[in-house]
């Protein structure tokens, strides 16, 4: 006996053909175009000035949405995601844009609401693209003036060039070995303590410290005489690599001002 059709749609078939048919339902973040920035001063007792972006959604609208954290990256048409939340203090905000998404990137140094606030990734040091050596590439980084990093490169490895044919060594060893040199273990930082200013002795760290060791070794560089740069740059490598120099004076300067300053050290 062939079942009509009520019996059909009282028994449920009907029903889950329907739902079959029917489109899911999104709710929830949308990736969005931010179109310009202000700040907008909150509601009493608040007084603090909040950051705010006018962003155009997906589906044609524009809204105002709460910037959160300390500082942004956003510019005028950055892609962002926001999502559903008022800002209390800020009449007719209703929106928040998510960090650590997209074009906004996270908040430095946040350890709690990751999953609104983001995580700010280190940066990578890059290596330079014959040697793959990073150390060249913050040299390079260092020689560059007026964005002429082509003309920086050529400087390094023309100086590179120039240790291998007057030593006939690796340059890249003569380079560690000046690392080894002029790299400091110890500096001194400025401390004001009961209205007296101190220089307190403090250890720095392996970055901090070929920081300095390019920092050096460029000054030193640039003051010898001559116009030829890669040539100053390579005498002033085997000399640190040697032991001698200006740049391994300026840490031996560093270490006995430390020494010197060596009662203070409790002040860090």
């Amino acid at each position: 006996m062939v079942p009509s059709s009520n019996e059909l749609l009282y028994r449920g078939e009907g029903k889950a053909s329907k739902e079959l048919n029917e489109e899911p339902y999104e709710s929830g973040s949308k990736s969005d175009l931010s179109v310009n920035f202000s700040t907008i001063t909150p509601k009493k007792p608040n007084s603090a000035l909040r950051k705010v972006a006018r962003v155009r959604l997906t589906s044609g609208f524009e809204i105002t949405a709460y910037i959160p954290g300390i500082g942004h990256n956003l510019q005028e048409h950055s892609v962002v995601l926001v999502r559903g939340g008022r800002v209390k203090d800020l009449p007719g905000v209703r929106y928040h844009i998510v960090r650590g998404t997209l074009d906004a990137v996270g908040v430095k140094d946040r350890q709690q609401g990751r999953s609104k606030y983001g995580v700010l990734q280190k940066k990578k040091t890059k290596s330079d693209p014959i040697y793959r050596n990073r150390l060249v590439n913050m040299l390079v980084n260092r020689i560059l003036k007026h964005g002429k990093k082509s003309l920086a490169y050529q400087i390094m490895y023309r100086a590179v060039k120039t240790i291998q044919q007057n030593t006939e060594k690796n340059p890249l060893s003569v380079l560690r070995q000046a690392i080894r040199g002029v790299t400091p273990d110890l500096t001194v930082k400025a401390r004001r303590v009961s209205g007296s200013t101190h220089q307190v002795p403090i250890e720095i760290r392996s970055t901090q410290g070929k920081a300095l060791f390019v920092r050096w070794l460029l000054a030193a560089s640039r003051k010898r005489p001559g116009r030829d740069m890669a040539f100053k740059l390579s005498s002033e490598l085997v000399d640190a690599a040697k032991g001698r120099g200006d740049a391994i004076r300026k840490k031996e300067e560093t270490h006995r001002m430390a020494e010197a300053n060596r009662a203070f050290a409790h002040f860090r």
